[in-house]
């Protein structure tokens, strides 16, 4: 019996692709939307709730996407899929998904807001240096962890490791014994197809 096909995973500079493609939809989705508010409720609007803007961009785009187990454009782009290496599963399970969308937006909201209220940072001080410190910890955990990535080539940002989604081609690879079996199979059949049945031009003698 053939081996069942399997699919590769997925090459750095495919998911690298894949990312930026995402961050260029997300840039121009939160531009447009932008544009939309500001003429309708106005620049001081904009800026006052900006934050909240960009969170909803984002929870719109990976959850049309990646929440509702497509692909992203990025990764319809260069042609690459999601797959849960914990539950063996393409795609990821829903709340796997929803976890990936939550963590990094949530988080980052969250952060951004606390971090910016003075108040907050006066009356607890020691909240107000951990907030401080928190995204300062957090990028450099994520250049750790790309670093770790171009060296194994799987988890591109931290939420994936997270939750062990890795990326794999669209292309099977079904290995070589397969295809070599095939390929003697129908030599056999061309060469066979190709020699001339011998002729009988005398009677056999009984």
């Amino acid at each position: 019996m053939m081996p069942l096909p399997s699919f590769p995973q997925a090459q750095q500079a495919q998911i690298i692709r894949a990312n930026q493609r995402d961050l260029y939809h997300v840039s121009s989705l939160r531009e447009q939307t932008e544009s939309v508010l500001r003429s309708w409720l106005g620049t001081r609007w904009l800026t006052r709730w900006d934050k909240e803007v960009d969170l909803l961009v984002k929870l719109a785009y990976y959850g049309a996407t990646t929440g509702r187990a497509m692909q992203t454009l990025g990764e319809e782009y260069t042609d690459i899929w999601q797959y849960s290496f914990a539950q063996r599963a393409t795609p990821p399970a829903s709340r796997t998904r929803a976890g990936l969308i939550l963590l990094p937006t949530l988080s980052a909201y969250v952060l951004s807001r606390l971090g910016s209220r003075a108040s907050l940072r006066e009356r607890y001080p020691p909240l107000g240096e951990l907030l401080k410190a928190l995204p300062t910890g957090l990028e450099v955990l994520s250049e750790i962890n790309l670093a770790i990535f171009y060296l194994s080539g799987t988890y591109h940002d931290i939420a994936k490791r997270v939750f062990g989604i890795r990326h794999y081609k669209a292309i099977v690879d079904t290995g070589r014994s397969a295809y070599k079996a095939t390929i003697i199979f129908f030599a056999w059949t061309l060469i066979d197809s190709s020699t001339p049945a011998p002729s009988n031009n005398g009677h056999s003698k009984i």
